[in-house]
């Protein structure tokens, strides 16, 4: 073994309790990369796998122009003819309302006796006729139990759909049902036993737990017959014969038929949704795209299915980005923590090292013993880490398995990242301690007792922090091009920022403890100058500590200031109208159903159509599409309560009323400068559209409305943020004459939540999906994005759990290194206890100074989020420090300081005088 190893080994031993902390650092930091890494590529492959299901082997797709469009199905037999086609698979969707009727025992109120009830398991679904053999050829229905509709009166339902069907009414309470391994109550495979109707057996249930129990097993199973309730009062009776999977990430509930069990029940005329095609071996689906685009009839699309998705693989790989960036501000936090523990190792073993120089080790031999060290620790922190991380991401993958059916993905590349990272990060934590020992003469190490802290050192320091921070603010600050910010940030502004402040550390502990260690000693009952003078020994040492301690809270408060203000200043804002109803394409029977309700004072017709532009994002790794809302100008004026930043109601309504003019919202303006007057343009099958922008408005939210009734299904078109025509100038350019929503606007006063209910019940079979107030929908988006706010929290929570073996691993240091100076306090005098708080003061100081510069880099990280949101995205808010979560966020910091320094002193206060003063010759 080389001299060089066993030098590192032996020190390794030697202090292996707080190497054993410096490996928990590294370990933790590996197992949180692995964790978010794992994490982000199940999701990405949840919805890879949801396109490939969606578009099977299907590299082209003939659909009509906006959702919930149709085209004669005349079109299937004429591209069946095209000799570049190999298969053909057409499709019609509908919007059904199916239900089934079942017993369940629920207490009378008269006899007390629970009896047998007859009730209705109502849900509204999306019906998909499609050709057997040609969607088996194409894209095959992915069966869980019996077989795909054969004849015009089958029909198979999904997971979420059988689930919806049942007396629980959801998977979250019920069992997987993607695990059929024995008879299921909602699910049977050819030849299982029939399992006995609990209904219909034994006398009535004696309380409710029994009840319930029972009325559990009710729900929908194969050879049921399930009932399509149609045109308000009719309805048509199909067969259940298979149970299919979920999509992966939900979305709305599927049934599968056959396309003339969809025209038989619903009298449509012979049209499709879409027809997915397969070419011929060797042959370009884009060529072929391009080729026949002169015979695909006015109002039909025909898209290469690379292309319908390209925008969300690009923006899929754009998360890739921004995770590689939190690896490295991850490693680099792990790296100053080594840092600090392996420096202060050298910084202890002086007297060791000048021995070892002494006796002839040469500089390479010491330097390289360092560099050992900092691998050791590096290579057990990652075999550890990387294992825990991705444990937990499979806990988490378990947890949300009915989202994630496709379960845990575990990114071989970005692991070998974690893995090889943290042992980088153990090479370059040791690397200045490497050299600083290795500059180390033998003299200057005999005589290190009595060197004082250089001030310059500390200086250096402060200078440098100080323009690593302002080079931020410079790159973020001064230009004006979103593109441009973005990337040095990205690249150069983010880790500048970092650094600086990690370097700020020293000064600034030095500062902390000048003005508060008088204070603080006091209320610990400390000397006036003991808590001042520790620091000041080492402010290297505690200033590195504390910034390796700053990156979690800086990260919780960054995101607290940014989600909260646009959750306050963006979504707050937005004023949705009163109701909505939400389906493929709305009937004018439904709009008149509406209409005739009592509470119901006007509605408003309104089609969603993504097209695209380049307005957001980042366009060499992003692509996003912009929702052209259509509507009619003066009920939509009526009833919509809109914001008018440029321009104004009247002159805006004639110029829509002229054609080829719209409203954008105020992000357009925000983003891109386009404003009253200027001109939009627009790409749709491959076509571009220009209008004259006639105002500048606040959106009333409808696309936000919109992907909140179809986040499952609109997962390719990324579309964010709207622009506002005319419904004359989506059939004029667009050839669209679909329905998605219908606006309504309610009586003053009127429950919200009973005029949902009864919108519901009206409309059950009248072709909606479904039904919602503005103030529920806005209600239901805060709350997932304060549960997305909690998640970046745990995040943060986390990355200060690393910090706190770094924190632990100093208290640690610093008691070893000052032994005798403890054991001679304690022999003139001082308590246990004293020397307790003297440490713990220490904990204080760090934590302290933790909470300043954490607070400033997350706040300035905040504001560069601010800049790069208004140039990138368009959205406008304003800073504000959200004081309930400072406060818990500072002390949440001196908590976990407090607790990492405990264990230490608890051992400090057990040991004898006699023991400390032993230390004098090490």
């Amino acid at each position: 073994m080389r001299p060089a190893w066993r030098l590192a080994i032996t020190s390794a031993w030697r202090r292996r309790v707080r190497n054993a902390l410096l490996v928990g650092a590294v370990a933790l930091s590996a197992a949180l990369i692995a964790a978010v890494s794992s994490a982000l590529a199940s999701a990405n492959n949840a919805i890879t796998v949801r396109m490939d299901r969606t578009f099977g082997a299907a590299e082209l797709r003939l659909s009509p122009a906006g959702r919930g469009g149709t085209m004669p199905a005349s079109i299937a037999d004429e591209v069946r003819t095209w000799p570049e086609i190999e298969a053909v698979a057409p499709r019609l969707s509908r919007d059904m309302a199916l239900y089934v009727q079942r017993d369940p025992w629920l207490l009378d109120e008269k006899s007390g006796v629970y009896a047998r009830t007859p009730t209705p398991f109502r849900v509204n679904a999306i019906g998909i006729g499609v050709d057997p053999e040609a969607e088996q050829a194409i894209r095959p229905i992915r069966i869980l139990a019996g077989r795909a509709p054969q004849a015009a009166n089958e029909i198979v339902l999904d997971a979420t759909l059988a689930g919806r069907l049942t007396w629980e009414g959801s998977l979250a309470k019920a069992r997987k049902l993607g695990v059929v391994d024995r008879p299921d109550p909602l699910i049977q495979r050819p030849g299982d036993e029939p399992v006995p109707d609990p209904i219909t057996t034994g006398e009535p249930p004696a309380d409710a737990g029994e009840a319930e129990v029972r009325n559990r097993l009710l729900g929908i199973r194969l050879g049921d017959d399930v009932v399509l309730r149609k045109r308000f009062f009719q309805s048509e009776t199909f067969t259940v014969v298979g149970m299919s999977e979920p999509p992966p990430l939900g979305g709305r509930p599927q049934a599968f038929l056959t396309l003339e069990g969809v025209r038989g029940a619903f009298d449509q005329d012979a049209v499709l949704s879409q027809i997915d095609l397969k070419v011929a071996p060797g042959v370009d689906p884009q060529a072929i795209a391009d080729a026949r685009k002169d015979d695909v009839p006015a109002g039909a699309l025909l898209q290469t299915t690379e292309r319908i998705t390209s925008g969300l693989n690009k923006n899929m790989k754009s998360s890739q980005l921004g995770l590689f960036l939190a690896i490295m501000l991850a490693l680099l936090s792990a790296a100053f923590i080594i840092l600090t523990g392996l420096g202060t190792n050298v910084a202890e073993r002086q007297r060791e090292l000048g021995m070892l120089r002494c006796i002839g080790a040469s500089r390479g031999q010491i330097a390289e013993g360092q560099l050992v060290e900092g691998l050791l620790i590096g290579v057990i922190g990652a075999t550890l880490g990387v294992p825990l991380g991705i444990a937990i991401a499979a806990s988490g993958a378990w947890y949300f398995r009915e989202v994630l059916p496709t379960g845990l993905h575990t990114p071989i590349e970005w692991l070998a990242l974690a893995f090889f990272g943290s042992i980088a990060a153990g090479l370059l934590g040791a690397l200045w301690p490497a050299i600083r020992a290795a500059r180390t003469s033998p003299l200057e190490a005999m005589a290190a007792r009595a060197r004082s802290v250089r001030i310059h050192g500390v200086l250096a320091l402060l200078t440098l922090g100080l323009g690593f921070v302002a080079a931020q603010l410079l790159l973020v600050g001064l230009p004006d091009d979103g593109q441009f910010i973005f990337w040095t940030y990205a690249l150069a502004g983010l880790p500048l920022m970092f650094v600086g402040y990690f370097l700020l550390g020293p000064p600034l502990v030095l500062l902390v403890s000048r003005v508060l260690s008088p204070a603080l000693s006091a209320l610990l009952g400390l000397p006036p100058r003991l808590l001042a003078r520790s620091v000041r020994a080492t402010p290297n040492r505690f200033g590195f500590t504390a910034g390796a301690l700053m990156t979690g809270l800086a990260l919780m408060i960054s995101n607290w200031i940014t989600g909260g203000a646009i959750l306050r200043d963006w979504l707050g804002k937005i004023e949705f109208p009163d109701a909505f109803v939400n389906g493929l394409n709305l009937s004018e029977e439904s709009k008149q159903a509406l209409d005739e309700l009592p509470f119901v004072e006007q509605t408003c017709a309104v089609t969603l159509l993504p097209v695209r532009t380049d307005a957001f994002g980042v366009r060499a790794i992003q692509s996003y599409q912009t929702t052209f809302v259509a509507f009619e100008p003066e009920p939509f004026f009526d009833m919509t309560r809109v914001v008018w930043v440029q321009g104004n109601q009247e002159d805006a309504l004639a110029k829509l009323e002229e054609g080829n003019a719209i409203l954008v919202a105020r992000e357009f303006l925000v983003a891109q400068g386009l404003g009253l007057g200027d001109t939009f343009r627009c790409t749709y099958d491959d076509a571009t559209y220009e209008f004259e922008i006639a105002g500048v408005i606040t959106s009333p939210g409808l696309e936000i409305v919109s992907q909140f009734f179809n986040s499952g299904e609109d997962l390719a078109k990324q579309a964010i943020h709207a622009v506002f025509g005319t419904r004359a100038d989506l059939k004029r350019l667009f050839n669209s004459d679909a329905v998605n929503l219908i606006q309504i606007d309610l009586q003053d006063g009127y429950d919200d939540e009973l005029a949902v209910r009864e919108i519901r019940e009206t409309l059950f079979g009248a072709g909606i999906l479904d039904a919602g107030s503005g103030r529920q929908i806005k209600q239901e988006i805060q709350t997932f994005a304060g549960s997305t706010l909690l998640v970046f929290a745990a995040v943060a929570v986390m990355a200060m759990l690393v910090a706190c073996f770094g924190v632990a691993n100093l208290i640690v240091a610093g008691i070893e290194a000052r032994r005798y100076e403890f054991g001679v306090l304690r022999s003139i005098g001082a308590t246990r206890r004293a020397i307790g708080r003297l440490v713990l003061g220490e904990a204080v100081l760090v934590a302290i100074t933790a909470m300043i510069l954490g607070t400033a880099l997350g706040t300035q990280s905040a504001w560069a989020g601010k800049r790069l949101y208004a140039l990138l995205v368009g959205l406008e808010f304003e800073l504000r420090p959200p004081w309930p979560q400072l406060f818990a966020s500072w002390g949440l910091v001196l908590v976990l300081t407090l607790l990492a320094a405990t264990p230490a002193v608890a051992r400090l206060a057990r040991r004898r005088p006699l023991d400390l003063l032993a230390a004098r010759g090490s």
